[in-house]
């Protein structure tokens, strides 16, 4: 329950992050053999999310990441090894006509030696759809929500909505700047933190998180045996995709 695992989660390539760092090293390599300038910082290889994101992308909450988040997402640059590859990032960097035209074909080149010039398939994805929202309509949640809804009514937040899904409300998000309307807050305030870690404890003791993730995983079962052939077909195109990856990662990944 703390990852949010799933059964569909088996059948998601949750390895984005790995794929776009071993792409960028091989654009690396072939442009620098053209006599352009790409440096690649080290990164290290993330296979479980990062911070408060699960593998399967959703977003984690719990007193331990309210405590240190508040309802900010963590930034993969928060994590060990990535101060240096956002160094790098944040380098301005114009390229000229020439250079990409360069960076194009190896960005082509990278992506037909990993075989990744197409997207997988989001089976997954789609087939999760249902079993949340019956899972968020069903009665015992609903009526956790209820008591999620009481706990949280000293904090005095006027647009409280009846389920933990909607927090932040959209007071407290313009209010934290987390609205996206410009005006956002690279890091959580003490107020933010004080109703998140309130928020958490709420969801625990109500219930709420405890009776969603038994609900949401018991009507994953039957999607899963329903649509077992093609979701394994996908399983064995992501397992070779990931293993290509993670050569290219380990063949030219700078030293740390």
């Amino acid at each position: 329950m703390a990852q949010w695992a799933l059964p569909l989660d088996a059948y998601q390539n949750d390895e984005g992050g790995n794929e776009a760092y071993a792409e960028q090293l091989l654009v690396g390599g072939c442009l620098e053999s053209q006599g352009i300038s790409w440096p690649v910082a080290y990164q290290p290889e993330q296979a479980d999310g990062n911070g408060n994101t699960a593998s399967n992308g959703r977003t984690l909450f719990s007193s331990d990441i309210a405590q240190r988040f508040g309802y900010h997402q963590a930034r993969t640059i928060d994590l060990p090894g990535f101060e240096k590859a956002r160094e790098i990032e944040e380098v301005p960097r114009e390229l000229s006509a020439s250079e990409d035209e360069a960076f194009t074909q190896c960005l082509r080149q990278a992506r037909q030696k990993m075989g990744t010039e197409d997207p997988l398939p989001q089976l997954s994805q789609e087939f999760a759809v249902e079993p949340y929202d019956e899972s968020e309509r069903s009665a015992p949640v609903r009526a956790a929500a209820k008591k999620w809804v009481t706990c949280m009514k000293p904090l005095g937040i006027s647009d409280l909505g009846s389920s933990p899904s909607e927090m932040p409300s959209d007071s407290l998000a313009k209010r934290f700047g987390l609205a996206g309307d410009g005006n956002t807050s690279p890091k959580p305030h003490s107020d933010e933190i004080a109703i998140a870690v309130k928020d958490a404890s709420c969801r625990t003791s109500s219930g709420w998180t405890h009776v969603l993730y038994d609900t949401e995983y018991e009507r994953q079962l039957p999607v899963v045996a329903k649509h077992a052939d093609e979701l394994n077909r996908l399983r064995i195109q992501i397992k070779a995709r990931q293993e290509r990856v993670h050569q290219v990662i380990a063949d030219n990944a700078p030293a740390r």
